[in-house]
């Protein structure tokens, strides 16, 4: 496992393997941002990436070939307006099941001869196990654990520190 410190590079790498072949996915960077219904995103990137305080889609895109962008969606109970990230276990279940606060799609990027093309979706509906906890909050950062694993041998596992964004 990795512990990811923002802004630098980690000594090992996190878990992605995609349709059974294991990708090289060491962490450069990761961020938490919340969304209006009170879920969360939470993308990890292998290749350097500055970003503000606020999420900005462009900044992250996976370009070349060897980069990767592994995007986590988080559902949290319906809200009108953003919620904190809280730690706790978020297991894999459809949106209109209870409990409300779920893991609920793993999506892989990788940048394909200048553009990001996605190359594997994991979602409830496609056999999903495993989990996304979160260990810890601060004001800053969040500590994140994900073992996730999909029907069509695709995973992703490891643990990394993510910087909370507006």
């Amino acid at each position: 496992m990795l512990a990811l410190t923002l802004g630098g590079c980690g000594s090992g790498g996190m878990e992605l393997v995609v349709d059974g072949f294991a990708r090289e996915f060491s962490p450069q960077a990761a961020f938490v941002t919340a969304n209006s219904s009170g879920g969360h995103s939470i993308q990890i990137v292998n290749y350097p990436v500055t970003m503000g305080e606020t999420y900005d889609y462009e900044k992250i895109r996976a370009t070349q070939n060897g980069q990767y962008r592994v995007d986590l969606s988080l559902v949290k109970e319906s809200a009108s307006e953003k919620r904190p990230l809280l730690p706790g276990e978020y297991l894999p279940q459809p949106n209109n099941q209870t409990p409300r606060d779920k893991l609920v799609r793993v999506t892989i990027y990788g940048g394909v001869e200048g553009t990001e093309q996605r190359l594997a979706e994991l979602d409830y509906s496609a056999e999903l196990k495993g989990a996304l906890n979160i260990l810890s909050v601060d004001g800053e950062t969040a500590r994140v654990r994900i073992e996730a694993q999909g029907g069509n041998l695709t995973s992703v596992a490891g643990e990394f520190q993510a910087r909370l964004l507006r």
